[in-house]
């Protein structure tokens, strides 16, 4: 049973010089100790497939590649 589930966009951005001073990461935890408050028992997440800095970081903190997606855009 899903106890609950959040479709949000949320980015989390540190700039290059502040980068390796564990700002992401607290942020990351203080974001997942509010969906575990909430009942959540698993967050996604999803990078840009060149973004290695990005996909290091995920790695590090325990984030497992669940799969590869395709996006699409239509004109209108």
């Amino acid at each position: 049973m899903v106890k609950c589930f959040f479709n949000l966009w949320l980015s989390i951005y540190v700039k290059p010089e502040s980068r390796r001073l564990g700002i992401a990461r607290k942020m990351m935890n203080e974001g997942e100790k509010g969906l575990k408050e909430m009942g959540c028992s698993q967050v996604g997440s999803d990078i840009q497939i060149d973004n290695q800095t990005s996909y290091d970081f995920h790695t590090e903190i325990g984030f497992k590649e669940a799969g590869r997606l395709i996006a699409f855009i239509k004109d209108l």
